[in-house]
């Protein structure tokens, strides 16, 4: 109450009046007169606005909620009661009731959106992230914490669909076997691991499924994540059209491209089954070469998902060790010297040693939110070679063609971060401040160190 006794209204009241004051006067004005910097201004100071307000009417629901306002008319739920109220549908007024929940739930997104810095739907994917998140064995509190921490950076740079990877991404990491540390629970550990080992078996099963139609074989591969890296490879160069010319061009679609070259493979598969075997038959060379990050350790343990192709993708203990012993694998030995990988000013083109250690590097396009895998990615020399930049892994980046034409278009830098990655610096046209970007999936290993230890 003031010195004059007059009533003062709560913050909340006045400062939503004047903004619903202040856009009713700028909604009769005409927007044709406004400059090209007016209209982005007042675009972004909307959206600003957005996130504000579906902050605030979140913790007012949550409010409504807690003091049962509801009982005033009598209607069985908040939910009866704010369709009624405010002329909303049951489906609209459940939805907001339940985004007013999820926000209650993770704080950090529920400030981060008041402050401005999410967009309504960056926030609605951030807490279905971090709902999974809380809800993964052995995840503590802090856990969620640095999660939503993480995610909420991430918004800075991602738009929702890419930052739902991202979310992906911090679900798999935060995901971990459980400890041996109590000898009680070693049968239960067992059972889990046996567990995972077949699921992740089961996942890489390889399935051919063959019909006839209408007098023609139809064929539906399901394939495993070796299987699956294979046949990519494999595309490689059945998708290459035939060198010709004069008439003898290789215009054919790129499905007719494929089905030639597979009926090919199969007709030398067949002709070489049948031809006579010698005594000792000449080694067969793979169809893909793919490279397989692990450690001895690993292998030895048994531990499920322990690989990792140069395609991403996990392999079980079991897959493993038949690639080892078949030895159609590429190893990748971590901190020993093997092959020369600087080359400095000696040549422009990278080889074939540097072009795999930067696919284990940076295990595809480094721009945030991308997901190509690095054989469809070109190695970037973050320092120009044309204005002296060396041939050498610190100077190197992967970049899916279209980034990499983006890159250089718009003037974005590359460098490599204190840890180790490569981190994009935009130019002041595209954010004045300059602020780095790095790709989520180096970003993660601030969340799972004390998983990994």
């Amino acid at each position: 109450m003031s010195s004059a006794g007059t009533v003062l209204e709560h913050p909340v009241v006045t400062g939503v009046r004047d903004a619903v004051a202040g856009l009713t006067g700028a909604c009769g004005a005409p927007t044709w007169q406004l400059s090209d910097a007016e209209v982005e201004t007042g675009l972004a100071s909307l959206l600003d606005l957005e996130a504000k307000a579906a902050a605030l009417r979140a913790g007012l629901l949550r409010e409504a909620e807690v003091r049962d306002l509801h009982s005033r008319t009598r209607a069985p739920s908040v939910e009866h009661w704010l369709g009624d109220r405010f002329r909303l549908s049951r489906a609209d007024a459940a939805a907001r009731m339940r985004s007013a929940s999820v926000l209650g739930r993770h704080p950090t997104v529920e400030a981060a959106l008041a402050r401005g810095e999410v967009t309504v739907e960056q926030a609605t994917v951030v807490t279905a992230a971090l709902d999974r998140v809380a809800l993964l064995p052995e995840v503590s509190g802090d856990d969620l914490a640095d999660a939503a921490s993480f995610l909420v950076a991430q918004c800075t740079v991602l738009v929702p669909r890419d930052l739902a990877r991202a979310g992906q991404a911090v679900v798999e990491a935060l995901t971990v076997s459980p400890s041996e540390d109590d000898p009680a629970d070693a049968a239960a550990v067992e059972r889990d691991l046996a567990r995972a080992e077949a699921d992740a078996q089961a996942a890489e099963r390889n399935e051919l499924r063959v019909t006839r139609h209408r007098g023609r074989l139809r064929a539906l591969l399901d394939l495993g994540t070796l299987g699956e890296a294979t046949l990519l490879a494999w595309l490689r160069d059945a998708d290459k059209p035939h060198p010709g010319e004069d008439g003898f061009e290789d215009e054919r679609p790129l499905g007719e491209r494929r089905g030639d070259a597979l009926v090919d493979l199969l007709a030398t598969a067949a002709a070489t089954a049948q031809a006579p075997q010698p005594a000792e038959p000449a080694p067969v060379s793979p169809i893909a070469l793919l490279t397989v990050t692990t450690t001895l350790a690993e292998l030895q343990d048994g531990l499920s998902g322990a690989g990792r192709l140069d395609t991403d993708g996990t392999l079980s203990a079991a897959t493993l060790r038949q690639l080892a012993c078949d030895a159609l694998l590429v190893p990748a030995v971590l901190g020993e010297p093997s092959e020369v990988l600087d080359l400095g000013r000696t040549t422009r083109v990278w080889n074939r040693a540097q072009r795999r250690a930067v696919a284990l590097r940076d295990r595809g396009c480094v721009a945030p939110g991308c997901d190509r895998p690095p054989e469809n990615c070109q190695v970037h020399h973050s320092w120009h070679w044309s204005d002296g930049g060396p041939t050498d892994l610190c100077n190197a980046a992967l970049l899916c063609g279209f980034h990499h034409r983006m890159v250089h278009r718009q003037g974005w830098e590359i460098v490599l971060a204190g840890d180790g990655y490569p981190v994009l610096i935009p130019p002041p046209t595209i954010d004045p401040e300059q602020r780095p970007r790095q790709h989520h999936r180096f970003r993660l290993t601030l969340l799972t160190g004390r998983h990994r230890e």
